[in-house]
């Protein structure tokens, strides 16, 4: 704000410097006879003074004592006194609302402004940090006032609710906030924080989906989160009963009594951030995704019948076992969306019996979650993956390796289960040391340095593989606020055969912050501070028996 309302004035300032400095010149010149310059002198003794923090308790004592205000907003029910010139100084919108003679705001002392209930309840402290640069956010207030900086634009307001939310994902997800964060974040383009948000949400959906807030997940945001290969859940039955759980909370929903939303509607859209031109008001963006149901065309059957089918197309049965498959029949959903469920668990059946061809016909059809029925995705569950744990990182010595062998099937369908693929896998989580050596070749002997890489490297070597096209995963745990969540995943599609069966995966964690004291805490768990991994391994084609090629 000091620097927007220094811009006000800094052109006055340069233009009185630049009409004296002639004659200031002229005096240095005329008065410089015994070769001493008096200003050099003077300039000598030149210091810096910054009283800038006084100054802003004045500016705060003007709202806080109500004084010299020539605007009211109003606010709900509550008027705010304030000043034009703060406004405009921290605001774009703002400034536009208030200085343009086209707005009807410009000559008004006493504007209403239509906020969401939401924002109502924090405007004071979004005026008030207006005039100190000064807010106390929590997981409550956050979202709100993030709406508010985005529609008046006060740039420096959003960058820090973003990165409150980034340093506190893991505690909103857990008092029922990421939900909301989520979708608003990605409705209003903030694509850092947003993204961060979908990450957690991806990588820790079992724990997510047992919060509050689960229920109110947009179904656009479900079915998009359900496409994605890099879910990591238990297994698919797992999943499976996250998304029962999810359409009975919807179910709950529509049989209540009281207005409410779902999903299920075309989404209503956010609120422009540009005032309107009258001064009857300027809303607030809406700070969630929200459906009416009002609007629905559909009774509540229908409309449950018709989430059932959206949402469970994106389960991809052919991941479940025939057990499993078999187990479904008996589920109440299944029983009454028989038909549906029925053929989704046949194209289960024709993957784990070998009907290829019959899998090749899926998979070229146009439906986009036909497609995805047959990759796997990061599967947590013993068959598919391995946990490793480093305990007492801080004392090992650099360039320490940990080694870990394991095994995994050669493929997802139950035709071939019983053909493991083994892996040997080496972590080197303080660097990787490449000892000086002698390389003989046919010129004669050539050395080669010694070479150190400042990596977090996991290092996967196939074992008497011919040929295996598989998605490699590493899934890297840490602690905040005693809750354990996946923090980060590394994954790739890789081809090992037996001219290539190793593949290197560099920086799984940023080197510095792992081997930093203040920064790995929060990779390391009590009571041996121990890094813990996990990875996952998942065939992805089946040549050897004539399966296709399923990325």
């Amino acid at each position: 704000m000091f620097a927007r309302i220094s811009n006000m004035f800094g052109a006055n300032d340069d233009n009185e410097q630049g009409r004296s400095s002639p004659s200031r010149k002229a005096d240095s010149r005329g008065t410089n006879h015994g070769g001493t310059n008096p200003m050099h002198g003077y300039n000598t003794a030149q210091c810096q003074i910054d009283n800038s923090g006084s100054v802003l308790e004045k500016i705060a004592g003007l709202y806080a004592e109500r004084l010299m205000s020539d605007i009211v907003l109003v606010v709900g029910e509550r008027e705010f006194p304030a000043h034009r010139l703060i406004l405009c100084a921290s605001s774009d919108v703002f400034q536009v609302m208030l200085m343009n003679p086209r707005w009807n705001e410009s000559r008004e002392q006493r504007i209403v402004l239509q906020e969401a209930t939401e924002c109502v309840e924090v405007f004071e402290l979004f005026l008030r940090y207006l005039y100190t640069g000064r807010l106390k956010v929590s997981h409550t207030t956050v979202l709100p006032i993030l709406a508010l900086a985005d529609k008046y634009n006060v740039k420096d307001l959003i960058e820090t609710c973003i990165k409150y939310m980034k340093l506190n994902i893991v505690s909103a997800s857990k008092q029922n906030y990421l939900i909301a964060w989520l979708q608003y974040t990605l409705t209003c383009g903030h694509s850092d924080i947003s993204s961060v948000c979908l990450n957690h949400f991806k990588w820790n959906l079992e724990q997510v989906a047992t919060h509050d807030d689960f229920a109110s997940c947009d179904l656009e945001l479900l079915t998009t989160v359900l496409s994605e290969n890099d879910v990591v859940v238990h297994d698919e039955m797992t999943l499976y009963n996250i998304v029962v759980s999810w359409l009975h909370q919807q179910a709950e929903k529509l049989m209540s009594p009281s207005p409410v939303t779902t999903p299920g509607e075309p989404p209503t859209g956010l609120a422009s951030y540009i005032p309107g031109t009258t001064s009857s008001g300027v809303s607030c963006c809406k700070l969630h995704l929200r459906r009416d149901s009002s609007t629905s065309s559909f009774d509540s059957v229908d409309r449950m019948e018709w989430l059932t089918y959206e949402v469970m197309k994106f389960v991809r049965f052919p991941m479940m076992t025939p057990r499993q498959l078999a187990d479904l029949l008996l589920v109440p959903l299944t029983i009454k969306y028989k038909e549906f469920f029925v053929t989704r668990m046949a194209i289960g059946m024709s993957f784990h019996s070998g009907q290829w061809d019959r899998v090749k016909e899926i998979i070229r059809d146009p439906e986009p979650s036909n497609r995805l029925l047959f990759t796997p995705r990061l599967y947590t569950a013993e068959q598919w993956s391995a946990s490793l744990t480093v305990d007492n990182l801080p004392c090992l010595p650099a360039y320490h390796t940990r080694t870990l062998v394991f095994s995994t099937p050669a493929s997802a369908s139950e035709l071939d289960c019983d053909t493991q693929l083994e892996w040997i896998v080496e972590l080197y989580p303080k660097g990787v040391w490449f000892r000086k050596f002698y390389l003989i070749v046919w010129q004669g002997t050539v050395e080669v340095p010694e070479a150190v890489l400042r990596t977090v490297r996991l290092a996967v070597t196939a074992k008497d593989v011919e040929y295996a096209r598989v998605r490699v995963a590493v899934l890297v745990f840490a602690m905040q606020e005693g809750i354990e969540y996946i923090v980060n995943v590394v994954s790739t599609n890789y081809i090992f055969s037996a001219d290539d069966n190793l593949l290197n995966l560099d920086d799984i964690l940023p080197f510095d912050n792992l081997n930093d004291p203040p920064e790995r805490k929060r990779y390391l768990q009590e009571p041996c501070d121990s890094l813990k991994i996990h990875i996952v391994i998942s065939p992805l084609s089946d040549p050897k028996l004539g399966a296709p090629g399923i990325t």
